[in-house]
């Protein structure tokens, strides 16, 4: 493998041997300035509220066209296979379904319902055409 090595723009002949071993990994950097202090530096005045501002454009105009639908999603069953669960759908209700709460107290009385027969509702239709 032959490499030009240049010392200024003067090309320099020489051998190239193989490469060496890669050296060991350097120590790690300074921290560096957050996008707020660049701001600053470049020149910008103000705090970070300021900065905000200045880099958060105008609201887009709401669009009267929708969007694509997108792809449907998997069901509650499939999610529970791709968790690792193994069975049928039934077996996935079993898995999900608790055991039956306690029976609850009883509530107060409901409003009374005149309950008719049609026998009743047709003698009142007879009588109110008379």
């Amino acid at each position: 493998m032959s490499t030009k090595i240049y010392v200024g723009d003067e090309e320099v002949a020489g051998a190239t041997g193989p490469r060496g071993p890669e050296g060991p990994e350097g120590p790690e950097g300074p921290e560096g300035l957050s996008s707020y202090e660049v701001w600053i530096k470049d020149g910008n005045v103000g705090d970070e509220n300021a900065y905000f501002e200045a880099i958060t454009g105008p609201a887009g105009a709401p669009s009267e066209v929708p969007g694509p639908a997108g792809p449907d999603g998997a069901s509650s069953y499939e999610v529970w296979i791709e968790a690792g669960n193994e069975g049928t759908v039934d077996d996935y209700f079993a898995a999900i379904t608790g055991p039956r709460g306690p029976e609850g107290p009883e509530g107060p009385e409901g409003p009374m319902q005149v309950i008719k027969t049609w026998g009743q509702l047709a003698d009142e239709s007879s009588a109110e055409g008379e």
